[in-house]
């Protein structure tokens, strides 16, 4: 069984990856985008990735957001 705690996770892990996509047409850079360190508030120098894997579905939802921002959504 799937919880909904789980459906919601998968939910914005999907939408960074379509954010991604369209954020960045080369799979190089989409890719890599999640690994460098970033300034901007959401990381504060941290690299995406760090602040997905901290464990909160708050943190996928900000990342999500934020992409979201980014391409004008």
């Amino acid at each position: 069984r799937v919880t909904g705690d789980t459906l919601e996770r998968v939910s914005y892990i999907l939408g960074i990856w379509k954010a991604l996509r369209q954020l960045f047409p080369s799979r190089e850079a989409y890719k890599r985008w999640p690994h460098l360190e970033n300034s901007a508030p959401p990381f504060g120098g941290r690299t995406p990735v760090e602040r997905m894997a901290s464990g909160q579905v708050g943190d996928l939802y900000v990342i999500r957001a934020w992409l979201d921002g980014w391409r004008g959504w």
